[in-house]
């Protein structure tokens, strides 16, 4: 989820695939997304990519 935030997701993206009900369960990990975001972390790679023996 923090990564997810931290790349633009929305609240409705996050609960759609987490089962998070309101705004204040996703709000704890809206910090953690901003110091993602400012470290300009990027997303996960693709598993193809960051594990090639796949």
């Amino acid at each position: 989820m923090t990564i997810k935030l931290a790349n633009g997701r929305t609240e409705t993206w996050i609960s759609d695939r987490t089962g998070h009900k309101s705004s204040r369960q996703i709000h704890h990990y809206k910090r953690a997304a901003r110091k993602v975001a400012e470290l300009g972390l990027g997303d996960f790679a693709p598993l193809d990519e960051a594990i090639p023996e796949l």
